[in-house]
């Protein structure tokens, strides 16, 4: 092959080797987000004492669906009490201090939003 022909084609190559790197990591990221939270092994998923996760939500809410599809994902059993459905509900979210939502309790301890390394890391204090 000659030189200026080899420098044409060298864009190209360089395209279609950081689209398969993309495309690996991207695999690798769906890949760890289906991955449970905790391991099924763990002393507290053995003994059926995991933490109780209440998610107080509306309808309209993205983050809330966020929230929702995260927990899913990660086999995390919660209950989900959408306040503007509920009176009883919107009685509980006030009582604890909600302020918007999602508004999300791990046992004792409240979140106000939702991301998921912070939710990750009281959920695993709540062990």
């Amino acid at each position: 092959m000659k030189p200026a022909r080899i420098k044409a084609m060298l864009p190209v190559v360089i395209f279609f080797v950081l689209a398969a790197v993309a495309a690996a990591g991207i695999r690798y990221g769906l890949e760890q987000s289906k991955k449970p939270l905790i391991d099924s092994n763990h002393p507290n998923v053995v003994a059926g004492t995991l933490p109780v996760v209440t998610l107080y939500s509306t309808a309209w809410c993205s983050y809330c669906k966020a929230a929702r599809t995260y927990f899913t994902r990660k086999n995390i059993a919660f209950i989900e009490k959408d306040i503007e459905k509920n009176p009883a509900a919107y009685q509980q979210y006030q009582q604890l201090g909600g302020n918007g939502v999602p508004f999300i309790t791990i046992n004792e301890y409240t979140m106000q939003g939702f991301d998921r390394k912070g939710f990750k890391a009281a959920y695993l204090k709540q062990l």
